[in-house]
């Protein structure tokens, strides 16, 4: 019969831990970057900007009349960073480029003012994007009339597509400050419908959404809202790696043995060169263990612990699963007997030295109450060790999926993407 006591030592409790993939991304890497931008030429629907003194045209940016001035936007281009951003501008309209660290430089074609320059989804279909793998796509706009939120699709040549919801932040009133979203330029004015000065701060927000590296895009698709304007966009392939996991040697395995999956690691974006780079492995298993005297979490070994990894030559290596066996409770429950067996001796001889020193009745009934407390200890010091000490169970079964991971050895820097993963079962 179990009590109560053998059931409480032996909880083992699960957490499953949630994966998280990121929906934006930040370079990684400034060497060797490439990029293109994307010609929104034949796409233009919306008149967003135009030279100062001139009445914009067809709704302007903001449907209502109301567009960016060239000369501001140039000027806040050339002017101190906004305090809401780290990155720098560069360049002469309509030709701008930001530094998103000291040697990595990103693109940006704008369309020509006083004319359609800027893109919305309404009415519009898929955008031909520059073929290739990328890992960010760059999106320079904003949202009008109020903050607004869209769906973003990316679609890739093998059919499959990433799908992003993103907050778009009013021109002027939201300040570039929602989820995914930073201002990129703060021009000092926008334009009337009469063509004059509005002399308020507006806004031009950048987008930096992840692309999967592994896949070459094909078309982009803006969200299906008049209120949320995209001026220019560009991809870009920051080096970097990915890394991914093989077919298990087998998808069950029980406490005592173990499985092994081949793990591959990619060089993406030009990442190491013909030199090479150095890859530490790592690993994540979920549900993860929280062990109450009676669970041990599985061991992940990788042979070998690190790649190297160059320009059309992956590194590899193989992971190691193994689920730890449960150890016997009775040899644990059989230790606990023999102390206990051992435990009075001192107290007997005790006792005999009481009882020898002396005839008082005191020394006695002092002896004797001793080794009452004594025999005592002895029926009730098993049962306090089987509580205590009953064993370890191993690795409790159930399902448990484990993702491979990796940083550069010399920058620390992490993968792309969320890396390989496989889900295997403890019986």
């Amino acid at each position: 019969m179990t009590t109560k006591a053998d059931s409480l030592c032996k909880i083992v409790v699960l957490v499953a831990c949630a994966i998280t993939l990121a929906v934006s991304a930040t370079l990684v890497s400034a060497q060797g970057i490439s990029q293109q931008t994307v010609d929104f030429s034949s796409y233009y629907n919306v008149n967003g900007i135009n030279t100062d003194g001139t009445a914009p045209s067809n709704g302007g940016f903001d449907g209502g009349g109301y567009a960016y001035s060239q000369t501001a936007i140039q000027n806040a281009c050339v002017s101190a960073a906004p305090p809401t951003t780290a990155y720098a501008c560069s360049g002469t309209y309509p030709a701008l480029s930001f530094a998103e660290s000291t040697t990595a430089t990103v693109n940006f074609q704008f369309g020509p003012a006083n004319a359609p320059d800027a893109v919305t989804g309404v009415g519009l279909g898929p955008i031909t994007l520059p073929s290739g793998a990328f890992t960010e796509l760059q999106l320079l706009g904003a949202g009008v009339q109020g903050a607004q939120v869209g769906t973003v699709v990316v679609n890739y040549t093998d059919g499959s597509n990433l799908t992003l919801t993103q907050s778009f932040g009013d021109w002027f009133s939201s300040a570039c400050v929602g989820t995914g979203e930073q201002a990129a330029l703060v021009p000092a004015y926008r334009l009337m419908p009469s063509g004059a000065s509005d002399n308020r701060s507006f806004y031009v927000c950048l987008y930096n959404i992840a692309l999967d590296p592994t896949k070459v895009v094909s078309t982009l698709v803006l969200p299906n809202n008049r209120n949320i304007i995209i001026m220019a966009a560009s991809v870009v392939a920051v080096p970097g790696f990915s890394t991914s996991a093989g077919t298990p040697s087998a998808t069950t395995v029980s406490p005592g043995s173990s499985i092994t999956v081949p793990v591959t690691v990619t060089s993406e974006a030009g990442y190491g060169g013909t030199a090479g780079g150095t890859v530490n492995l790592g690993f994540s298993v979920t549900p993860t263990i929280q062990s109450y005297q009676s669970a041990t979490a599985p061991v992940v070994t990788f042979n070998p612990a690190s790649v190297l990894v160059q320009v059309g030559v992956p590194g590899t290596a193989t992971l190691t699963f193994a689920p730890v066996a449960p150890k016997s409770a009775m040899a644990e429950r059989h230790s606990g007997l023999s102390y206990a067996i051992w435990l009075p001796i001192p107290g007997l001889a005790l006792v005999s030295v009481g009882l020898g020193s002396g005839n008082s009745r005191r020394k006695k009934l002092l002896g004797l109450t001793l080794l009452v407390f004594l025999l005592a200890a002895v029926m009730i010091t098993p049962g306090c060790v089987s509580y205590t000490h009953l064993g370890n169970v191993g690795t409790p079964p159930g399902q448990y999926t484990i993702s491979v991971t990796g940083t550069d050895s010399v920058t620390n820097t992490p993968q792309l993407g969320a890396g390989g993963s496989v889900t295997v079962t403890v019986q």
